[in-house]
């Protein structure tokens, strides 16, 4: 399992995942070479944490913040001019955290560090089981409902 943060801008990049009855859930990019190899390096079963940035989210709570956590289920694909990969267990976290909330972690992985460092403004990182760790432990609230539920349990008991 690798874990990855995706970083999108505006309240539908999340609530599209989480729409009831939507059946394409996921990561969508255009088909360019830098989406491209970057979703080619996601596996059936990596973690997948969507932070929204400020630009376009109207939720005022979700601007620079991670707001949810999803489980890869599929490889890339390419769909037209589009590039995706599934996901399943698409689970919105009670607190979203912020980019303030992330700057204070300690020992994060130099991945992670980087994209922080950058205001977050790659779309797609892959960071270290130590940074997972650290992310889902901020808030007790968050851990407590990930560790709540059979999909996240049994993965993250390897990290915990």
């Amino acid at each position: 399992m690798v874990a990855w943060i995706e970083v999108s801008s505006g309240d539908w990049a999340w609530e599209g995942k989480i729409k009831e009855g939507n059946e394409k859930r996921g990561l969508k990019a255009p088909a360019v070479t830098r989406h491209i190899n970057n979703f080619l390096l996601i596996r059936e079963g990596d973690i997948l944490f969507t932070y929204l940035t400020n630009s376009l989210t109207e939720t005022f709570s979700w601007r620079k913040s991670i707001v949810g956590i999803s489980i890869a289920n599929s490889r890339c694909y390419k769909v037209n001019q589009q590039i995706r990969v599934d996901t399943v267990a698409d689970t919105k976290l009670p607190i979203p955290i912020k980019l303030k909330d992330l700057r204070s972690i300690e020992g994060k992985s130099d991945q992670f560090n980087k994209l922080i460092q950058k205001s977050m403004q790659r779309y797609l990182t892959n960071i270290s089981d130590n940074d997972v760790y650290n992310i889902i432990k901020i808030y007790d609230e968050n851990y407590q409902h990930i560790m709540s539920l059979d999909q996240y349990s049994s993965i993250f008991s390897n990290i915990t």
